[in-house]
């Protein structure tokens, strides 16, 4: 019983210490996004949007392991968004910009509600 307690114990300042961590990494991914609209055109070569799904990728990895899983699931959407416009190799557009921007405020809110 000792044990179970000090498991959960660690567990819970595992889950605490990944919120924590989430703000910087919105700062990061709102950067990114910022910048992007700034130079749309650097984004078609990708780097941008490669940073940008990179850290996406992550955030949807991880947030399951935390116990977010629909963090993980709107972490995902702006990977896979991401994706599609480095496959087509063009600058994104207004809307596509746009989205973007939709979808890392997404994952903020998401974050920043009330655990289950």
């Amino acid at each position: 019983m000792v044990e179970d307690k000090q498991l959960a114990e660690e567990l819970a300042a595992l889950n605490r210490a990944y919120r924590e961590r989430l703000s910087g990494q919105f700062d990061e991914l709102e950067e990114i996004a910022r910048r992007l609209v700034a130079d749309p055109a650097k984004a078609g070569g990708g780097e941008m949007l490669g940073e940008l799904m990179g850290l996406a990728h992550k955030m949807a990895g991880a947030s399951g392991t935390f116990g977010m899983p629909r963090l993980g699931d709107r972490a995902r959407s702006l990977e896979e968004f991401c994706d599609t416009m480095m496959k087509a190799g063009q600058p994104p557009s207004g809307d596509q910009l746009a989205a973007i921007h939709e979808k890392v405020a997404a994952c903020r809110r998401e974050a920043e509600a009330p655990p289950e």
